[in-house]
């Protein structure tokens, strides 16, 4: 009974709201960084290795607008106009753009294809939208206020899991284990000033146990994010965590997407909605 209880008693929706609201933002500044450069990215004219083989590739005219509707979904989706129906078209089209190409880094889109495909069977759009404040413009009253916790859990579990194996992968990579790799990656072409800076204070020290320090936070983190006791130090070891690589490396928008889900996912959504009642009184 505890455990059914886990996954589908009322909570307020507020929390899966104001995550939806943030991923949007982030996938419209990612998408709009992407727009200059549509014809590489997405066209026939640029260079790709299908993750999926036989997927069309657009013609230039045709990436432009590609790369537009990229922009103005996730804008939707942030906006929460049509809030349900922007996320699952933003879906559609940035599993589209994963189809086309396996060249680029794909752990950030990967993150937000999952939670899209969880958020369109969601009530997203019923607070902190477009959707809510035309509802009550109209007088039509607004959405019900609890939804099942069910889709946050999954949310909670994509996360959590890309910890744990990523830990496990890591920990079987004896280069890893001794450091090497952490020492390479605060001099290789992702490294910050900062990041190159603090490899040169004691450069052993600092990869071994850099490395050892990530492998252990990242198999214990999904765990201890799910037990009460611990969780606030894990959010905040969480957010120290991804501080610190996105001070270091260019990383682009990952850290952004762990963040908002240590912030809004993880903490009990009656807590999240006390927090925001007493920053936005009139939410």
């Amino acid at each position: 009974m505890r455990i059914l209880n886990a996954f589908h008693r009322e909570v307020p929706v507020q929390a899966l709201c104001l995550y939806r609201a943030l991923l949007g933002t982030v996938l419209f500044c990612e998408t709009l960084s992407w727009l200059p450069h549509t014809t590489e990215l997405f066209s026939s004219m640029g260079f790709h290795i299908p993750n999926l083989p036989g997927t069309p590739e657009p013609f230039p005219a045709l990436a432009l607008f590609l790369g537009i509707a990229l922009v103005l979904g996730a804008l939707a989706v942030a906006l929460g106009f049509f809030a349900r129906v922007a996320a699952a078209l933003l879906l559609f089209l940035l599993t589209y753009v994963y189809c086309l190409d396996s060249l680029n880094e794909k752990t950030a889109q990967t993150i937000s294809i999952l939670a899209l495909a969880i958020l369109v069977f969601t009530p997203c759009g019923a607070r902190f939208s477009l959707d809510h404040w035309l509802r009550k413009r109209a007088g039509k009253g607004e959405l019900p206020e609890m939804t099942s916790i069910f889709a946050q859990r999954l949310l909670q579990i994509e996360f959590a899991q890309i910890y744990f194996f990523s830990g496990i992968a890591k920990m079987t990579n004896p280069e890893w284990v001794n450091g090497s790799v952490f020492y390479r990656v605060l001099n290789g072409r992702l490294a910050t000033p900062v990041g190159i800076y603090l490899s040169s204070l004691d450069p052993d020290l600092l990869a071994r146990a850099g490395g050892l320090g990530t492998i252990l936070f990242e198999l214990f983190q999904g765990l201890f994010l799910f037990l009460p006791f611990v969780r606030p130090f894990a959010i905040g070891a969480g957010l120290l965590f991804h501080t610190g690589i996105q001070s270091t490396l260019l990383i682009g928008s990952l850290g952004a997407h762990f963040v908002i889900a240590l912030l809004l996912l993880f903490p009990e959504p009656e807590t999240v909605k006390r927090i925001v009642a007493k920053a936005l009184p009139s939410s």
